[in-house]
C-alpha cells in the first residue's frame, strides 16, 4: 500500500511540475511578446517613395568626389 501512495505522488509532482513550467512559459511570453519588425531603410525604393522619405532633394551636377575613412564627400553644381 505504501508502493501505491509512493507511486501516486510521483505522478501528481510530474504533473503539478508540468503545470508549473507550462504556466511559466505562458507568462514569460505574455511578458515578452512580439513587436513588429522593422525594414532596412536602405532597401530599393522608386524615385517617388525615396522622394516622399527624403528631408531635402538637390537637383545638381556632380562635380567631384573625394573619399576617405570617414566615408565619400561630393561637390555638386547646384541647378
Amino acid at each position: 500500500m505504501a508502493d501505491l501512495t509512493r507511486t501516486s505522488r510521483t505522478v501528481w509532482t510530474r504533473v503539478v511540475v508540468l503545470i508549473a513550467g507550462l504556466a511559466a512559459c505562458v507568462a514569460l511570453s505574455s511578458t515578452v511578446g512580439t513587436h513588429p519588425a522593422c525594414a532596412c531603410t536602405c532597401a530599393p525604393g522608386t524615385a517617388e517613395q525615396i522622394a516622399d522619405r527624403a528631408g531635402a532633394i538637390i537637383v545638381g551636377t556632380p562635380i567631384s568626389v573625394r573619399e576617405d575613412a570617414t566615408g565619400s564627400r561630393s561637390v555638386v553644381r547646384v541647378s
